[in-house]
């Protein structure tokens, strides 16, 4: 019998793509395939379907709480978020949730629905140098995951990834100890931490392994202050 699938990505093209792949074998069948917008808070699937497959829309955390909220609804028993490139913190994001697995788009329609097959099993499974593998325990998932962290972010602790967060996303120092709550001087301190830790020497730098690792949306350059204006009279 053939594992049912729900599709959920931002482009159409993606969504085609991905419809022709699986159906062209015969291990799955799609039953939903649906263009999420960006900024989506609910994946909008009304058919009850065996695995989802999602690419992350906005963070990994949010991708993983509306998977796991369709698995809590029955409208699907797992969910696999399907990533273009490896970032080990999303990895990390998604194994920390049951039912859940991240493979990325490397990998052939087979070793989708023998990940499918095996989470459907309950058991837990990530990609290793593309392929799909089996693991023991969370342990064992965490000890992968150091071995392929070239950036050193699980390293991090979580206030750490919230102030790398948002100064990759453009806020001031002073902005980002207002959201969080801390003084200034402790976001600074945070920040000469990071770069410490990550071995880089500039905020844009953090901001890179930010974007690659998905801790960040995006990167924008901090608006400078603009000078005052010219009031001296005429």
């Amino acid at each position: 019998m053939p594992i049912r699938i729900a599709l959920v990505f931002r482009r159409r093209l993606d969504l085609a793509a991905l419809t022709s792949l699986l159906r062209a074998d015969n291990g799955m069948e799609v039953v939903a395939s649906i263009a999420a917008p960006e900024g989506a808070d609910d994946l909008g699937l009304d058919a009850d379907c065996d695995i989802v497959i999602l690419e992350p829309l906005q963070s990994a955390a949010t991708t993983v709480t509306l998977a796991k909220r369709m698995i809590r609804l029955g409208r699907a028993k797992g969910a696999i978020v399907l990533d273009r490139d490896f970032s080990v913190s999303r990895a990390r994001i998604c194994l920390q949730a049951h039912g859940v697995c991240y493979l990325t788009r490397r990998l052939a329609a087979a070793d989708l629905i023998e990940a499918a097959r095996q989470l459907l099993s309950g058991r837990l499974v990530m990609e290793v140098e593309g392929r799909v593998e089996v693991l023991f325990s969370a342990t064992d998932a965490q000890r992968r995951l150091r071995r392929c962290d070239a950036t050193g972010v699980l390293q991090l602790s979580e206030r750490e990834l919230q102030v790398m967060k948002l100064l990759s996303e453009g806020m001031t120092i002073e902005q980002a100890g207002k959201v969080l709550g801390i003084a200034e001087s402790t976001v600074d301190n945070h920040r000469t931490r990071l770069k410490a830790k990550l071995k880089v020497r500039r905020t844009i730098d953090l901001a890179h392994i930010a974007l690659r690792e998905g801790i960040a949306s995006e990167w924008v350059r901090p608006a400078e202050a603009k000078p005052p204006a010219d009031q001296s009279p005429a």
